[in-house]
C-alpha cells in the first residue's frame, strides 16, 4: 500500500513546501507515556510541531491508538522513524509496514524517516512504500555531520530515490550533549550549515538531547536543576548564523537520547521532570517500595512544585493543572507513566511557549 496524500492527495497535486510549517520537532519513543502526551496539548501547540516518533517493538497497538486520537487534525504531519524497531526485529520490515499501512489508513499523514546509513535493502524497501517523486525527511546522525562523509551520504541517498535536496528535509541528530561536548558540537553545527547553505533543502532541523540516563545521581528527596544543553545549542546557532530562524529545533524532551535495546525495566522513583526556561527541574523521590507514601509522593513532590519560582501556574498549560491537582490532592497521585505523560507534555508546552 503506497501513500496517497491526506486521502485524495496526489504527488502532483502536493506542494512540498506546504508541509514545513513547523517550528519544534520533539523526538518521542512510541510508548505509551510519551504517546499520551499528545493528548494533553493545546490545539496551537500541536499545530505548531511535528513529532518525531521512533519505533520500538511492540508498539503497534500504541501508536495506532493514540495517534488516531490526537494527530487526524487538518494540516498535521507526523514524521515516523523506524530505527529501532528494524533493529530489535532484525530488519524485519513487514512490522514497519503494517504500522504505515495503519496509520495511512486512518488518515494520518505519516511520513518515514529515512537514516543515512540504512542498507539498500532497507532503502529499496521504504522505496516501495513510497509514492514515486515525493519529498523524503532524512536523518543525519553524528558520525555523518563531517562535510565529507555528509556530502557522500546525502548524494547516496538523492541517487537511490532519484531526488534533489529540495525534497529533502534534514534532520541533522547529535543525540546526547552535555557540559563537555555542547561548544564542540556548536562548532560541528556550524561548520555543517555553512556548508550546505548553497543547498536549497526542503528544511534543515537541528535535534540534540542532554536529559541525563537516570536519577540516581541526585540524592533522594533532593531538587535540582539540571542545565538543558540542547537550548544552549540553539542559543549559540541564534547569534552564529545568519540563517538560524529558519533552522528547526528538536530535542528528546525528558527522555535520554540514547536507547537502549537491552535495557532492564525501571522502577521508578516517584520523581517528577520539569521543563523551565534553561533547565530540567527534577524533584527526586524514592523507590515506592521502600518509602511509608509509596506512589503518594507525587502528592508532596507536586506540592513543593507548586511554591518552587519556576512553575508556571496551573493556567499555562493542562499539564501544569495536573501537577497542581495532585498537589491538592484532587486528583490521584499517578504512576510512572502518568508522570512520563504530564513531564512531556509539559516540556512540549514550554518548549513551543519559548520558541513561538
Amino acid at each position: 500500500m503506497k501513500r496517497t496524500k491526506n486521502k485524495e492527495r496526489t504527488v502532483e497535486s502536493y506542494d512540498a513546501r506546504e508541509q514545513v510549517n513547523t517550528c519544534y520537532l520533539p523526538i518521542l519513543k512510541a510508548k505509551r507515556g510519551e504517546l499520551k502526551a499528545l493528548t494533553m496539548l493545546k490545539k496551537e501547540t500541536k499545530e505548531a510541531i511535528c513529532p518525531i516518533i521512533e519505533l520500538v517493538d511492540g508498539c503497534k497497538d500504541n501508536v495506532g491508538k493514540y495517534l488516531k486520537e490526537t494527530w487526524t487534525f487538518e494540516g498535521a504531519d507526523i514524521y515516523i522513524d523506524s530505527y529501532i524497531l528494524l533493529n530489535e526485529t532484525h530488519d524485519d520490515f513487514a512490522k514497519v509496514e503494517e504500522i504505515f499501512n495503519i496509520l495511512w489508513s486512518a488518515g494520518i499523514n505519516a511520513i518515514p524517516v529515512i537514516r543515512v546509513d540504512y542498507t539498500d535493502r532497507i532503502l529499496n524497501a521504504f522505496k516501495s512504500i513510497l509514492t514515486e517523486g515525493e519529498p523524503i525527511s532524512l536523518r543525519v546522525t553524528q558520525e555523518f555531520t563531517i562535510p565529507a562523509y555528509f556530502d557522500v551520504a546525502i548524494e547516496r541517498v538523492k541517487t537511490f530515490f532519484k531526488i534533489t535536496s529540495e525534497s529533502i528535509n534534514l534532520i541533522i541528530d547529535y543525540s546526547f550533549i552535555d557540559r563537555d561536548t555542547v561548544a564542540p558540537t556548536v562548532d560541528s553545527a556550524i561548520t555543517l550549515i555553512n556548508h550546505i547553505s548553497s543547498e536549497k533543502f526542503l528544511s534543515v532541523t537541528i535535534a540534540a538531547g542532554s536529559f541525563i540516563k537516570d536519577l540516581s545521581s541526585i540524592i533522594p528527596d533532593t531538587v535540582v536543576n539540571l542545565t538543558r544543553w540542547e537550548w544552549n545549542l540553539r542559543a549559540q546557532l541564534q547569534i552564529s548564523l545568519e540563517n538560524a530562524d529558519s533552522i528547526r529545533y528538536s530535542d528528546y524532551a525528558t527522555r535520554y537520547p540514547i536507547y537502549e535495546y537491552n535495557a532492564q525495566p525501571y522502577a521508578g522513583s516517584s520523581s517528577i521532570r520539569y521543563t523551565t526556561e534553561n533547565g530540567f527541574l527534577i524533584l527526586r523521590g524514592q523507590l515506592p517500595s521502600i518509602h511509608p507514601d509509596g506512589m503518594g509522593q507525587y502528592h508532596n513532590k507536586c506540592g513543593l512544585l507548586i511554591r518552587n519560582p519556576n512553575y508556571d501556574g496551573p493556567a499555562f498549560s493542562l499539564p501544569d493543572t495536573s501537577i497542581e491537582d495532585c498537589a491538592n490532592r484532587i486528583i490521584s497521585s499517578g504512576n510512572p507513566e502518568v508522570w512520563v505523560k504530564i513531564s512531556t507534555a509539559r516540556h512540549i508546552e514550554k518548549m513551543v511557549h519559548l520558541i513561538v
